[in-house]
Protein backbone atom coordinates (compact mmCIF):
# COMPACT_ATOMS: atom_id res chain seq x y z
CA UNK A 1 0.00 0.00 0.00
CA UNK A 2 0.84 3.41 -0.97
CA UNK A 3 1.63 5.27 3.02
CA UNK A 4 -0.28 8.40 3.01
CA UNK A 5 1.98 9.81 5.46
CA UNK A 6 5.04 9.72 2.70
CA UNK A 7 6.16 12.90 1.83
CA UNK A 8 6.03 11.98 -1.56
CA UNK A 9 2.48 10.67 -1.97
CA UNK A 10 0.55 12.59 1.30
CA UNK A 11 0.21 16.00 -0.95
CA UNK A 12 0.81 14.69 -4.16
CA UNK A 13 2.15 16.79 -6.39
CA UNK A 14 4.81 18.05 -4.73
CA UNK A 15 7.32 15.71 -5.40
CA UNK A 16 6.89 15.32 -8.79
CA UNK A 17 6.49 11.58 -8.37
CA UNK A 18 3.36 11.23 -10.21
CA UNK A 19 4.79 9.01 -12.58
CA UNK A 20 6.73 6.52 -10.52
CA UNK A 21 3.21 6.54 -8.02
CA UNK A 22 1.22 5.66 -11.42
CA UNK A 23 3.20 2.96 -12.52
CA UNK A 24 3.65 1.28 -9.37
CA UNK A 25 -0.44 1.75 -9.01
CA UNK A 26 -0.64 -0.08 -12.73
CA UNK A 27 1.06 -3.18 -11.39
CA UNK A 28 -1.56 -3.47 -9.22
CA UNK A 29 -4.79 -5.77 -10.13
CA UNK A 30 -8.56 -4.27 -9.46
CA UNK A 31 -9.02 -6.04 -6.38
CA UNK A 32 -5.56 -4.89 -4.94
CA UNK A 33 -6.50 -1.97 -5.84
CA UNK A 34 -9.80 -1.15 -4.14
CA UNK A 35 -8.38 -2.82 -0.94
CA UNK A 36 -5.34 -0.66 -0.89
CA UNK A 37 -7.63 2.93 -1.63
CA UNK A 38 -9.81 1.54 1.51
CA UNK A 39 -6.90 0.58 3.78
CA UNK A 40 -5.40 4.43 2.74
CA UNK A 41 -8.86 5.96 3.86
CA UNK A 42 -8.52 3.84 7.09
CA UNK A 43 -5.16 5.08 7.94
CA UNK A 44 -5.69 8.69 6.69
CA UNK A 45 -5.77 11.42 8.91
CA UNK A 46 -7.01 15.34 8.49
CA UNK A 47 -3.30 16.10 8.05
CA UNK A 48 -2.45 12.88 5.56
CA UNK A 49 -5.97 13.13 4.11
CA UNK A 50 -4.81 13.11 0.56
CA UNK A 51 -7.12 13.80 -2.45
CA UNK A 52 -4.66 13.47 -5.59
CA UNK A 53 -3.85 10.06 -4.02
CA UNK A 54 -7.14 8.52 -3.89
CA UNK A 55 -7.83 10.38 -7.19
CA UNK A 56 -4.71 8.17 -8.03
CA UNK A 57 -6.47 5.05 -6.96
CA UNK A 58 -9.68 5.94 -9.00
CA UNK A 59 -8.16 6.71 -12.19
CA UNK A 60 -5.81 3.22 -11.57
CA UNK A 61 -9.03 1.51 -11.14
CA UNK A 62 -10.76 3.31 -14.46
CA UNK A 63 -7.71 1.97 -16.30
CA UNK A 64 -8.04 -2.06 -15.13
CA UNK A 65 -11.42 -1.36 -15.61
CA UNK A 66 -13.33 1.37 -17.77
CA UNK A 67 -16.80 2.32 -17.53
CA UNK A 68 -18.46 1.69 -21.21
CA UNK A 69 -18.82 4.30 -23.22
CA UNK A 70 -22.67 3.21 -24.03
CA UNK A 71 -24.32 1.90 -20.78
CA UNK A 72 -27.12 -0.55 -21.02
CA UNK A 73 -29.91 1.34 -19.39
CA UNK A 74 -30.99 -2.05 -17.60
CA UNK A 75 -28.30 -2.73 -16.28
CA UNK A 76 -27.52 0.83 -15.31
CA UNK A 77 -30.49 0.54 -13.18
CA UNK A 78 -30.11 -2.49 -11.70
CA UNK A 79 -26.62 -1.64 -10.44
CA UNK A 80 -28.18 1.36 -8.69
CA UNK A 81 -30.27 -0.44 -7.03
CA UNK A 82 -27.68 -3.08 -5.73
CA UNK A 83 -25.90 0.15 -4.51
CA UNK A 84 -28.93 1.40 -2.67
CA UNK A 85 -29.14 -2.28 -1.17
CA UNK A 86 -25.69 -2.72 -0.45
CA UNK A 87 -25.82 0.81 1.49
CA UNK A 88 -28.68 0.09 3.47
CA UNK A 89 -27.49 -3.00 4.82
CA UNK A 90 -23.94 -1.37 5.41
CA UNK A 91 -26.13 1.10 7.75
CA UNK A 92 -27.71 -2.05 9.33
CA UNK A 93 -24.21 -3.47 10.50
CA UNK A 94 -22.58 -0.21 11.60
CA UNK A 95 -21.65 -0.45 15.01
CA UNK A 96 -23.40 1.80 18.06
CA UNK A 97 -21.42 5.13 18.13
CA UNK A 98 -19.32 4.63 21.45
CA UNK A 99 -19.86 7.05 24.34
CA UNK A 100 -16.79 8.80 23.73
CA UNK A 101 -15.58 10.32 20.10
CA UNK A 102 -12.63 8.03 18.82
CA UNK A 103 -10.74 10.63 16.80
CA UNK A 104 -11.00 12.76 13.97
CA UNK A 105 -9.87 9.54 11.88
CA UNK A 106 -12.72 7.78 12.44
CA UNK A 107 -15.05 10.67 11.53
CA UNK A 108 -12.76 11.10 8.32
CA UNK A 109 -12.78 7.78 7.02
CA UNK A 110 -17.04 7.70 7.98
CA UNK A 111 -17.31 10.80 5.59
CA UNK A 112 -15.34 9.70 3.03
CA UNK A 113 -17.04 6.40 2.42
CA UNK A 114 -20.34 8.17 2.95
CA UNK A 115 -19.50 10.60 0.11
CA UNK A 116 -18.04 7.56 -2.27
CA UNK A 117 -21.59 5.84 -1.59
CA UNK A 118 -23.46 8.87 -2.29
CA UNK A 119 -21.54 9.44 -5.87
CA UNK A 120 -21.82 5.82 -6.71
CA UNK A 121 -25.52 5.61 -6.34
CA UNK A 122 -26.16 8.88 -7.66
CA UNK A 123 -23.76 8.36 -10.69
CA UNK A 124 -25.71 5.28 -11.42
CA UNK A 125 -28.63 6.94 -11.45
CA UNK A 126 -27.48 10.03 -13.95
CA UNK A 127 -26.36 7.18 -16.60
CA UNK A 128 -29.96 5.51 -16.33
CA UNK A 129 -31.51 8.83 -16.70
CA UNK A 130 -29.37 10.13 -19.59
CA UNK A 131 -29.62 6.58 -21.05
CA UNK A 132 -33.72 6.94 -21.74
CA UNK A 133 -34.93 5.69 -18.11
CA UNK A 134 -36.52 8.12 -15.37
CA UNK A 135 -35.42 6.54 -12.31
CA UNK A 136 -36.40 9.68 -10.23
CA UNK A 137 -40.30 9.28 -11.06
CA UNK A 138 -42.34 6.55 -12.98
CA UNK A 139 -40.46 3.81 -14.45
CA UNK A 140 -40.51 5.31 -17.99
CA UNK A 141 -38.39 4.27 -20.72
CA UNK A 142 -37.51 5.25 -24.60
CA UNK A 143 -35.31 5.24 -27.23
CA UNK A 144 -34.66 7.50 -30.06
CA UNK A 145 -38.33 6.27 -31.66
CA UNK A 146 -39.72 4.86 -28.84
CA UNK A 147 -41.27 5.76 -25.45
CA UNK A 148 -43.08 2.79 -22.65
CA UNK A 149 -43.68 2.53 -19.32
CA UNK A 150 -43.12 -0.69 -19.65
CA UNK A 151 -40.02 -2.81 -21.71
CA UNK A 152 -39.40 -1.69 -25.00
CA UNK A 153 -40.19 -4.31 -27.63
CA UNK A 154 -39.93 -2.63 -30.93
CA UNK A 155 -38.58 0.24 -32.34
CA UNK A 156 -39.56 2.35 -35.22
CA UNK A 157 -41.38 5.40 -35.51
CA UNK A 158 -44.77 5.34 -37.39
CA UNK A 159 -46.96 9.00 -36.88
CA UNK A 160 -49.65 7.45 -35.52
CA UNK A 161 -51.43 8.42 -32.19
CA UNK A 162 -52.82 5.81 -30.06
CA UNK A 163 -56.28 4.89 -30.91
CA UNK A 164 -58.68 1.62 -29.97
CA UNK A 165 -57.98 -0.16 -33.83
CA UNK A 166 -54.38 -0.19 -31.99
CA UNK A 167 -55.38 -1.77 -28.91
CA UNK A 168 -54.88 -5.63 -28.17
CA UNK A 169 -57.93 -7.73 -29.17
CA UNK A 170 -60.88 -7.76 -27.17
CA UNK A 171 -64.46 -7.62 -26.95
CA UNK A 172 -66.08 -4.32 -26.65
CA UNK A 173 -68.07 -3.86 -23.45
CA UNK A 174 -71.28 -3.39 -23.56
CA UNK A 175 -71.91 -2.80 -27.38
CA UNK A 176 -74.84 -1.13 -27.06
CA UNK A 177 -73.83 1.75 -24.15
CA UNK A 178 -73.88 5.30 -25.26
CA UNK A 179 -71.84 7.82 -23.55
CA UNK A 180 -72.94 11.82 -23.60
CA UNK A 181 -69.67 12.90 -22.24
CA UNK A 182 -66.54 11.48 -20.83
CA UNK A 183 -67.11 11.79 -17.86
CA UNK A 184 -70.11 9.28 -17.64
CA UNK A 185 -67.88 6.76 -19.43
CA UNK A 186 -65.32 7.18 -16.38
CA UNK A 187 -68.17 6.58 -13.81
CA UNK A 188 -69.19 3.49 -15.84
CA UNK A 189 -65.76 2.13 -15.36
CA UNK A 190 -65.31 3.20 -11.99
CA UNK A 191 -62.88 5.48 -12.59
CA UNK A 192 -62.65 8.28 -10.03
CA UNK A 193 -58.26 9.74 -9.75
CA UNK A 194 -59.37 11.93 -13.05
CA UNK A 195 -62.39 13.90 -14.54
CA UNK A 196 -63.28 14.54 -17.81
CA UNK A 197 -61.06 17.63 -19.28
CA UNK A 198 -62.50 20.88 -17.41
CA UNK A 199 -60.79 23.07 -20.61
CA UNK A 200 -60.20 22.67 -24.57
CA UNK A 201 -59.42 25.18 -26.73
CA UNK A 202 -62.45 26.81 -28.40
CA UNK A 203 -64.36 24.80 -30.93
CA UNK A 204 -63.29 21.47 -29.94
CA UNK A 205 -66.35 19.06 -29.28
CA UNK A 206 -66.78 15.17 -28.26
CA UNK A 207 -66.40 13.20 -31.17
CA UNK A 208 -66.41 9.57 -30.00
CA UNK A 209 -66.43 7.42 -26.96
CA UNK A 210 -64.81 3.86 -27.58
CA UNK A 211 -64.67 0.92 -24.66
CA UNK A 212 -62.44 -2.34 -25.31
CA UNK A 213 -62.33 -4.72 -22.38
CA UNK A 214 -58.46 -6.40 -22.55
CA UNK A 215 -58.58 -9.06 -20.79
CA UNK A 216 -61.04 -11.50 -18.52
CA UNK A 217 -59.62 -9.92 -15.70
CA UNK A 218 -61.42 -6.08 -15.60
CA UNK A 219 -58.83 -4.84 -17.78
CA UNK A 220 -60.17 -1.83 -19.85
CA UNK A 221 -58.70 0.61 -22.68
CA UNK A 222 -60.52 3.88 -23.13
CA UNK A 223 -60.98 6.14 -26.03
CA UNK A 224 -62.02 9.56 -26.16
CA UNK A 225 -61.94 12.00 -29.33
CA UNK A 226 -62.49 15.32 -29.30
CA UNK A 227 -62.19 17.52 -32.58
CA UNK A 228 -62.26 20.82 -34.14
CA UNK A 229 -62.79 20.70 -37.87
CA UNK A 230 -59.79 17.71 -39.29
CA UNK A 231 -58.17 18.60 -35.69
CA UNK A 232 -58.51 16.00 -32.90
CA UNK A 233 -56.99 14.63 -29.63
CA UNK A 234 -57.37 12.20 -27.94
CA UNK A 235 -57.74 10.90 -24.75
CA UNK A 236 -56.38 7.31 -23.81
CA UNK A 237 -57.10 5.25 -20.54
CA UNK A 238 -55.34 1.73 -20.40
CA UNK A 239 -55.64 -0.07 -16.89
CA UNK A 240 -52.82 -2.63 -16.26
CA UNK A 241 -51.83 -5.13 -13.50
CA UNK A 242 -47.60 -5.33 -13.65
CA UNK A 243 -46.44 -2.74 -16.34
CA UNK A 244 -48.69 -0.90 -18.71
CA UNK A 245 -46.79 -2.06 -22.38
CA UNK A 246 -48.40 0.68 -24.69
CA UNK A 247 -45.51 2.05 -26.58
CA UNK A 248 -45.59 5.47 -27.84
CA UNK A 249 -43.73 6.63 -31.38
CA UNK A 250 -41.63 9.37 -31.01
CA UNK A 251 -38.90 11.07 -33.29
CA UNK A 252 -34.81 11.78 -31.81
CA UNK A 253 -35.87 14.23 -29.36
CA UNK A 254 -35.46 14.51 -26.03
CA UNK A 255 -38.64 13.37 -23.73
CA UNK A 256 -38.91 16.30 -21.70
CA UNK A 257 -41.13 16.31 -18.30
CA UNK A 258 -43.14 18.22 -15.85
CA UNK A 259 -44.62 17.83 -11.81
CA UNK A 260 -48.04 18.48 -11.04
CA UNK A 261 -49.96 17.13 -8.16
CA UNK A 262 -47.29 14.70 -6.97
CA UNK A 263 -47.65 13.42 -10.48
CA UNK A 264 -44.80 13.45 -13.48
CA UNK A 265 -46.10 14.08 -16.77
CA UNK A 266 -43.86 13.14 -19.99
CA UNK A 267 -44.09 15.00 -23.20
CA UNK A 268 -42.95 13.35 -26.47
CA UNK A 269 -42.81 14.47 -29.87
CA UNK A 270 -43.31 12.70 -32.73
CA UNK A 271 -43.77 14.16 -36.70
CA UNK A 272 -47.02 15.41 -36.72
CA UNK A 273 -48.09 15.71 -32.86
CA UNK A 274 -47.29 15.47 -29.14
CA UNK A 275 -48.51 12.96 -26.90
CA UNK A 276 -48.27 13.84 -22.70
CA UNK A 277 -48.14 10.49 -21.13
CA UNK A 278 -48.20 9.49 -17.51
CA UNK A 279 -49.01 6.65 -14.59
CA UNK A 280 -50.57 6.29 -11.46
CA UNK A 281 -50.98 2.61 -9.86
CA UNK A 282 -53.24 1.06 -11.79
CA UNK A 283 -53.83 3.01 -14.82
CA UNK A 284 -51.39 4.49 -17.65
CA UNK A 285 -52.96 7.80 -19.42
CA UNK A 286 -52.48 9.50 -22.70
CA UNK A 287 -53.31 12.82 -24.18
CA UNK A 288 -51.88 13.03 -27.71
CA UNK A 289 -52.88 15.78 -30.73
CA UNK A 290 -51.70 18.04 -33.05
CA UNK A 291 -51.62 21.22 -31.11
CA UNK A 292 -48.48 22.77 -29.70
CA UNK A 293 -47.28 21.61 -26.24
CA UNK A 294 -48.57 24.38 -23.88
CA UNK A 295 -52.16 23.74 -24.79
CA UNK A 296 -51.83 20.13 -24.86
CA UNK A 297 -50.55 20.51 -20.65
CA UNK A 298 -53.31 23.26 -20.41
CA UNK A 299 -55.87 20.21 -21.23
CA UNK A 300 -53.90 17.58 -19.15
CA UNK A 301 -53.80 19.96 -16.06
CA UNK A 302 -57.48 20.46 -16.09
CA UNK A 303 -58.19 17.16 -15.91
CA UNK A 304 -57.09 17.44 -12.17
Amino acid sequence: MINPSDKRYGRAGQSGDDVGLREKLDKMSAAELTEAMELALDTMTEDTYSSELIDAYLEALERKSPIADEPDVEEAYAGFQRHLRQLVLDSLDCPAVPAKPRGIRRAVRIGLVAAIAIICMFGCMIVAQAAGADVFGAMARWTDTVFSFGKITSDGAVDTPLNPSEAEPGRIVDEEAEYATLQDALDALGIAEVQEPAWFPEGYELRSIDITAMDDRGGVYLCAEYARNDESVLFSIRSYTDIDTTQVEKIDTPVTSFESEGIVFYLIENTNNYTIAWATEHYAYYVAGSVIPDVLEQIVLSIY
